[in-house]
């Protein structure tokens, strides 16, 4: 993962626990991801996103797939996402928004509230348990979502495998009892 922190023209590499700030971009390698989380809100990006933090409860998704989920008393307090191709005024607690990174085409799929997805063509309501599409060229267009097809949709931020590094052990396994079986597998 990486950062361009709001100030700096040079991009760095970002560990866990690091705050992020007002006008930071997050970017996602290929086979990485980022949980950001506060008091009242958690959001994912997932492999090859680009993410800035906006000031006053705004976020800029250039590309790749946003899981967010509101928690708490503000839940319903309304936040505004920006894609290439239109923007998602957001009063809702948990949604999805995918962003194709050559055509800014904007998939979002809201599980609870309600979002308002502009663009310069027009305007769609969307409201829990539906769909839309909006693309740069054509007026935004919204659709019912089986429950099912949100779960298929958030299974990346679902999914976290365990994963061994040998290089990371001891040479010696003994000191370390507990991972001899897991190494011999």
């Amino acid at each position: 993962m990486s950062l361009q922190e709001a100030d700096a023209a040079k991009v760095v590499e970002i560990e866990a626990g690091r705050p992020l700030a007002t006008n930071d971009k997050l970017e996602t390698a290929e086979y990485s991801r980022a949980l950001i989380l506060s008091a009242q809100r958690g959001a994912a990006l997932d492999a090859s996103g680009t993410l800035r933090i906006l000031p006053q409860r705004r976020l800029e998704l250039m590309a790749g797939n946003l899981y967010f989920k509101s928690l708490g008393p503000d839940s319903k307090e309304e936040m505004w996402v920006r894609t290439p191709v239109g923007q998602a005024r957001v009063i809702g607690t948990e949604f999805h928004l995918s962003v194709a990174p050559e055509t800014g085409r904007t998939i979002l799929s809201l599980r609870d509230g309600e979002v308002i997805l502009t663009n310069q063509v027009g305007a769609v309501a969307v409201h829990s348990e539906q769909q839309a599409v909006i693309e740069a060229a054509d007026r935004p267009l919204a659709q019912p979502a089986p429950i099912t097809t949100f779960n298929t949709i958030i299974q990346w931020i679902l999914y976290y495998p365990a994963v061994l590094d040998l290089e990371d052990l001891p040479e010696r396994l003994e000191v370390i009892p507990q991972l001899s079986a897991s190494v011999t597998a």
